[in-house]
């Protein structure tokens, strides 16, 4: 949530450049490979869901469309994560 929240503050200040610092710029083994595909992966949704909301919505209401589509995956997330528990 608070990658999402910085993504989307930054991109307003034309600093569209992405975190480097979380995935490994030579990676070592087979665990440094694996994590930087699923860092790749998580920055291209986040990229494209923000685009879609900027371009549908326009600057503050596409931002918080953005937020708000990161806080409705976290909550799909967390219900599909406690299905297994419920019965």
């Amino acid at each position: 949530l608070l990658t999402l929240l910085r993504f989307a503050s930054r991109a307003r200040r034309g600093q569209d450049q992405f975190y480097v610092g979380n995935y490994e710029e030579t990676p070592r083994g087979i665990y440094d490979k694996i994590m930087n595909v699923f860092y790749y992966a998580y920055f291209g949704l986040a990229v494209l869901l923000f685009q879609i909301a900027i371009e549908r919505f326009g600057g503050i209401k596409g931002r918080f469309v953005f937020l708000l589509e990161g806080i409705g995956i976290l909550v799909v997330l967390a219900i599909l994560v406690n299905i297994p528990h419920m019965f």
